[in-house]
């Protein structure tokens, strides 16, 4: 139920202002609501037949004089929170691939070096081609060795896999088969993975703030529900040391009795995690997105406590609760309660779709950050290629102090 309008014109709008009608136009009953705080207030005055609105009533928090109806919602109790907003991803240039990919693609590297290595390996020991080591090949170059063959052969089937030109020409026509799979199965690689990677990088990441209990407690975010609330009593009877303990904040703003706008602005605004029952996040979720087209808040899928169940609440020995518990049995059981709940917050769907789904269509510019991985991917490679001609030069510096001493 929202109330809203003056305090000279308040209007009572919401799914169970419909429910209300639906019950006593059936028993023939007319109604009217009466506004009060506290509970038990009106009823023990007897300003009010029933509650009109479903609550939770802990046993030790009866009166004697009051009774509860069937559950009239199964509810769960969640938390919400300021919508993440979209952000570049670093990672996005190893993303056009998966995992299994990847991996099988550095199979496929290593298993091409092995074959053209064994092939080599034949062609010296078993075929006696080069078997010595005054032999010149065809084109009258001197015999290649095995250390010689497999570093040249490294560069060959990289600058294939990276669409460069080949430093050498492979000798053997066994060699240019293999040489010409790998050519082929790189060019179908390099172009799925271009057109891939142009929209790897336009699509953008969503990092969830929280998505389960342990997980906002450690965003150390203050909470903010209702006082005395089911969840607020769950939280102060819970263990020492346990997830719900330690939930509530140092600050006090759990105890802070602000209206619910104040609240959910501040939510919106990112000041605090909003806690409540899922019905009452459907309700908060439709009207941001019917009055701004937008969707301003995020729905952990994770529950802060499971079921619990809300029931009208009459005087005791009220006559309504025998005509009245039928009737919700009914509503339920034909779907029609459930209907009404959805129908009043249709715009809440699309706010508690995947997140993911929310930015599959919005455009965005890249960011400098969109191009950060490889940027890195370049900067190792630069670093290294200067590490291997160090290593180059140190190694062609002591063969010549070696060897230049001899006469």
């Amino acid at each position: 139920m929202i109330i809203g309008g003056t305090p000279d014109n308040l209007i009572v709008e919401g799914s169970m202002v419909n429910i209300h009608k639906i019950i006593f136009d059936k028993l023939g009953y007319c109604f009217s609501y009466a506004f009060f705080t506290g509970r038990g207030k009106g009823l023990g005055l007897r300003e009010a037949d029933m509650y009109g609105t479903p609550v939770i009533i802990p046993e030790d928090h009866m009166t004697g004089e009051e009774e509860q109806s069937v559950f009239v919602y199964a509810d769960e109790w969640s938390a919400m929170y300021r919508r993440p907003a979209q952000e570049p991803d670093i990672a996005g240039f190893i993303k056009p691939y998966t995992a299994l990919v990847w991996w099988l693609l550095s199979a496929s590297f290593l298993g091409l070096l092995a074959c053209l290595w064994v092939v080599r390996f034949l062609d010296i020991n078993f075929l006696k081609i080069y078997r010595r080591a005054d032999r010149m090949d065809s084109n009258g170059r001197a015999p290649v060795g095995m250390t010689t063959f497999t570093s040249d052969n490294v560069f060959v089937i990289l600058a294939v896999l990276f669409m460069q030109s080949i430093p050498t020409v492979p000798q053997g026509g066994h060699i240019r088969i293999a040489i010409a799979l790998w050519l082929l199965v790189s060019f179908v690689l390099a172009s799925v993975y271009r057109s891939n990677l142009k929209a790897m990088l336009i699509l953008p990441t969503v990092n969830l703030p929280f998505d389960d209990t342990e997980e906002l407690v450690d965003t150390g975010l203050p909470l903010r529900l209702p006082f005395g609330s089911f969840l607020h009593r769950a939280m102060l009877e819970a263990p020492p040391g346990s997830s719900f303990s330690r939930l509530l904040p140092k600050n006090d703003s759990i105890y802070l009795r602000m209206d619910l706008p104040t609240s959910i602005r501040a939510m919106e605004n990112g000041e605090v995690v909003f806690a409540a029952p899922r019905t009452v996040i459907r309700n908060v979720m439709h009207r941001s997105f019917s009055e701004t087209g937008r969707c301003l808040s995020y729905v952990m899928s994770e529950n802060l406590v499971g079921m619990t169940f809300q029931t009208f609440v009459f005087r005791k020995s009220s006559q309504l609760k025998a005509k009245i518990d039928p009737l919700i049995v009914k509503l339920q059981q034909s779907g029609i309660m459930d209907y009404i709940v959805k129908k009043a917050t249709a715009n809440a769907t699309e706010c508690l779709k995947p997140l993911q789904s929310q930015y599959q269509y919005v455009l965005r510019p890249l960011e400098l950050r969109d191009f950060y991985g490889v940027f890195l991917l370049y900067a190792g490679g630069v670093f290294t290629g200067i590490l291997t001609l160090l290593i180059e030069l140190a190694l062609a510096k002591s063969h010549n102090f070696s060897y230049g001493l001899k006469p």
